[in-house]
């Protein structure tokens, strides 16, 4: 192979974060987040796949779509199969970090 030859890169990913459920436990702390979050910055675009999620909380919310979003500028993540509860937490979270980023 030619060492001027690119590889194939995969870019996106989706996680189904039920699966990173530990028990019967809810989506609720930074460090939980973090765990859903994990090597995911490889990737250029994420998919949160909250199918089966019934709750997430704020802390939760702002690792995800703030603190890391920042960390992280290019990578686009977008969510999926969130019930009205686990919405409305993301939107405000989002509408909250922008607030907060705005000079």
């Amino acid at each position: 192979m030619n060492s001027n030859e690119e590889f194939l890169t995969i870019t996106q990913s989706t996680v189904t974060v039920e699966l990173s459920q530990l028990g019967g436990e809810s989506f609720i702390s930074r460090s939980q987040a973090k765990r859903v979050l994990f090597k995911l910055e490889r990737f250029k675009r994420i998919t949160l796949d909250f199918k089966n999620v019934r709750i997430v909380g704020q802390g939760f919310v702002d690792q995800v779509f703030r603190v890391f979003q920042n960390k992280y500028p290019d990578i686009q993540i977008n969510y999926i199969d969130a019930n009205e509860d686990v919405e409305f937490m993301i939107k405000r979270g989002i509408a909250t970090a922008m607030n907060l980023d705005r000079p």
